[in-house]
């Protein structure tokens, strides 16, 4: 059944998008909530399996978008350069984590948010 529901996820960018955010607010939901991210997860998981780009809504999921400095060094590092640490990038979120007080949490829920 899984299979099914991946295909038809992943049938376009739109129906991606919208299934992982509609997962999402679900998942906020004490009972049930580990449930739905689980599958939320099984499903970027799959998604990149069949060569989808998932990092950007992963992100964006994970709360990295509200924070622009840490969202734009984590999709550079992620996305552009695969196999590649530019220093700036690295050099901006040591800056940012090394403070008192974090940014954001690395995972926030989201393993998947520094695996993409």
């Amino acid at each position: 059944i899984i299979s099914d529901l991946v295909k038809l996820v992943c049938s376009s960018k739109h129906t991606y998008f919208y299934t992982i955010a509609l997962l999402h607010q679900a998942s906020k939901d004490r009972g049930t909530g580990y449930k739905l991210r689980y599958l939320s997860q099984e499903l970027e998981r799959r998604a990149r399996q069949m060569g989808r780009d998932t990092c950007y809504i992963t992100l964006a999921m994970c709360g990295a978008a509200a924070y622009p400095t840490i969202y734009q060094s984590l999709t550079s590092m992620l996305t552009l350069s695969k196999n590649a640490l530019n220093s700036g990038d690295v050099t901006t979120l040591y800056q940012l984590y090394s403070g008192e007080q974090l940014p954001l949490s690395p995972s926030s829920g989201y393993p998947s948010c520094l695996s993409c």
